[in-house]
């Protein structure tokens, strides 16, 4: 085997290897069915444990519409669970690197339960638009990410500061204020 023949066949090995790469990789992300996932929350321990778990943390808008999908699954006769994607807009990362377009994939009930249900500290449903610092996680095998934390993860940004939903026994409160900057 002469040197050009060598050299096309190298070329051709590697093109090959990337075409596989790329396309193995691919159709896990364009092929995930929604319906089949189910975000469930999971309590985080503290703050340190929230920060080292999360895959991204992102000060990011969430806009006022999403996707909706149906799991066909039911809780009971009268709720069901759904599926939520909004495509967040990143306007600064301060940990890790999302892989854009970001968009955050959550559960929610439908028909709501009442507020204090503590079946919303598991499925939280969709975000409220707004600016928020969001603890996020990658969902595995998808191009989603979760809440790390359910609403542990969600900072609300309310007149340049951020809003801390500390959880007491029964639910979530806003209580603790501390600057963005």
């Amino acid at each position: 085997m002469n040197h050009t023949t060598a050299r096309k066949r190298t070329a051709s090995l590697l093109l090959t290897m990337i075409f596989f790469f790329v396309a193995g990789t691919y159709p896990v992300h364009a092929q995930t069915d929604l319906s089949k996932l189910i975000i469930k929350t999971h309590k985080i321990e503290n703050t340190a444990e929230l920060i080292r778990t999360s895959d991204v943390i992102v000060e990011a808008v969430v806009p006022p519409s999403w996707r909706k999908v149906d799991t066909h699954t039911a809780l009971s006769a009268n709720q069901h669970l759904y599926n939520y994607v909004q495509r967040l807009t990143v306007k600064q990362t301060f940990k890790g690197t999302p892989l854009p377009p970001v968009q955050l994939l959550t559960t929610g009930i439908e028909p709501l339960p009442r507020p204090r249900d503590p079946l919303n500290l598991i499925y939280t449903g969709p975000l409220a638009d707004g600016n928020y610092v969001l603890c996020l996680k990658k969902i595995s095998h998808t191009a989603f990410y979760a809440l790390n934390g359910g609403f542990q993860a969600v900072y609300p940004i309310y007149g340049g500061r951020t809003i801390h939903l500390l959880k007491d026994k029964e639910w979530p409160i806003g209580a603790e204020k501390r600057s963005t900057k």
